[in-house]
């Protein structure tokens, strides 16, 4: 038998998931400066207005002035910026790169790509038939 939220139409299996679920709707707590963020916390909303709308950078890398919101943040700008490790290589060239949307985005450049079942010819290729003349 499912249990009924009394707020909204929400169903739950168990009467412990209803009641988590139903704190929501009594104790839910919003960010007083963009509105739109909620949690049932005051902790994290006070995360969320530092992160967010403080603009305190707090994690500073040691290797120049960069500073982040968090420490994913930094660790994303070490690895993109300071790191020499370059794990994403191309199947069809000797291109290697260090995240795996420049990979896509240097496949759909250069290479031929089989995109939902169809081949569609690199970029570079379709603007040189596009110079021409060439129905692409």
């Amino acid at each position: 038998m499912a249990l009924k939220c009394h707020t909204c139409d929400s169903t739950f299996a168990t009467q412990r998931a209803r009641v988590r679920h139903q704190l929501r709707h009594t104790r839910l707590l919003t960010c007083n400066v963009c509105f739109s963020y909620s949690s049932m916390d005051a902790e994290t909303i006070v995360y969320h207005k530092r992160q967010m709308h403080d603009g305190t950078r707090p994690f500073s890398c040691v290797q120049c002035d960069y500073a982040g919101r968090n420490a994913a943040a930094l660790r994303a700008h070490h690895h993109n910026i300071h790191s020499d490790l370059r794990p994403f290589a191309c199947a069809a060239c000797s291109f290697t790169t260090k995240t795996a949307w420049c990979l896509k985005r240097h496949a759909a450049r250069r290479h031929d790509v089989l995109r939902h079942g169809v081949l569609v010819p690199a970029q570079r290729e379709r603007r040189k038939q596009h110079r021409a003349g060439l129905p692409i």
